[in-house]
Parts: structure tokens; sequence; C-alpha cells
């Protein structure tokens, strides 16, 4: 029975240390511009470590502040209203973030799920994933990729 309070001691030491370790941070932070065929437009996304667990994407005149915890966030507009659609992510690995984007009541499709990994690098972001109408139906499946356009 002696040792258990230091054993106690030990345990709850060992959890404070664990909750105070900052969360994992998202990979995808910096400017990154799609890949596309020569003449068409590319899509240009930047994310920003706001400091406090929180990023902001910001992605065709629109804005989230997010954490990567899973939940659904509101994307704003240029005038700070909430615009529809929703955005969640999830840091799964030193190099990878999971997603889900919604557009409700958009078509041809209202959710896109996928993953998006850096290089080893770190000048290339590939996102693989899927669209979906409001019944679940799949309406694409996709691979795009950004390069980096700023020093992380």
């Amino acid at each position: 029975m002696k040792g258990l309070p230091a054993a106690l001691a030990a345990i709850c030491s060992a959890s404070l240390a664990l909750s105070a370790q900052p969360a994992a941070r998202d990979p995808r932070i910096g400017v990154w511009v799609q890949q596309v065929a020569r003449g068409a437009a590319p899509v240009r996304q930047s994310f920003e470590d706001l400091d406090d667990g929180r990023i902001r994407l910001r992605l065709t005149g629109l804005t989230v502040e997010a954490r990567c915890d899973g939940k659904a966030y509101a994307f704003m507009n240029a005038e700070g209203r909430a615009a529809g659609p929703t955005y969640s992510c999830r840091v799964t690995g030193p190099r990878t973030v999971e997603y889900v984007y919604t557009q409700a009541g958009r078509d041809p499709w209202t959710t896109s799920t996928g993953t998006e990994t850096v290089s080893a690098d770190g000048t290339t972001l590939t996102h693989v994933g899927v669209r979906r109408d409001a019944s679940g139906k799949l309406v694409e499946s996709l691979t795009q990729e950004y390069r980096r356009r700023d020093n992380p």
C-alpha cells in the first residue's frame, strides 16, 4: 500500500503531461495552387495556422476558421456572413488530413470527402476524394495535385 500514492502521483503526472501536448500541426499550412491543364483556371487555397489550435482556410472567395477535430464549421463570405458550405477536418498523420466539405442544396454534388497528403519534401499537396449527391450517389472520384507557392 505504501507504493500506491507514489504510483497514483506518477499516473497523474503522466496524464497531465499528455494532456498538455499541443495538437498535431496541420501539414497543409501554406499557399497551394492547383496543377491544371494549360489555359484552365487553377484553384488557389491557403491554410493559415491561427496559433490557438485553429486553421484558417481560404478557398474561392470563402473563408473558414476551424479546428481539425471532426466537427463542422461554417464557411463565411467576404461580408463575414455564413455562406452555406461547411468544412470539417482531422489530422490523421504527420502529412495527412481527412476532410468533409458540404454544400447543401447544390448540384451536381453536395458532399466531398477525402484525404489530403503533403509530400515528404513539402512541395506537393495531393487531394484524393469523392463527391456525392444528396442521396449519397457517387458523382465523381477525383485526384487533384497542388504545388506550394510559399515557404512554410
